[in-house]
């Protein structure tokens, strides 16, 4: 069973897009982003370094070339490509990636709830 996240449309204005489960009392806070490349990926949108989301402002992420996500705390940069933090206090930790299905122009979560 999949979870809608989003459309695909919906990544048009700025490239990324938060998107907040909740499952009672459990939360998840995920990142949809599409890259220079096109390529649609998802990652857990909690920075390594004190597990805050990234976002400064609802659904900004990318840098000025939308290479790098960027946490707003302290400029940590994540590659697009992969999640790993090639710039800030997370050097070389990396954003966990979220296996999604495109299909119809929706972006689908593969596992909402993984085992822990």
């Amino acid at each position: 069973m999949t979870t809608p996240l989003c459309q695909v449309a919906d990544l048009d204005a700025t490239g990324a897009r938060s998107v907040t489960l909740t499952s009672g009392r459990r939360v998840r806070e995920i990142v949809v982003v599409r890259g220079p490349d096109r390529v649609i990926r998802a990652y857990e949108n909690n920075c390594p370094h004190l597990g805050i989301t990234l976002e400064p402002r609802p659904h900004r992420f990318l840098d000025e070339d939308g290479r790098h996500l960027v946490c707003s705390m302290h400029g940590a940069r994540f590659t697009v490509a992969d999640g790993l933090c090639v710039w800030g206090p997370c050097e070389g930790a990396s954003l966990p990636a979220i296996a999604i299905d495109v299909a119809d122009s929706v972006i689908r979560l593969r596992d909402p709830w993984p085992a822990s």
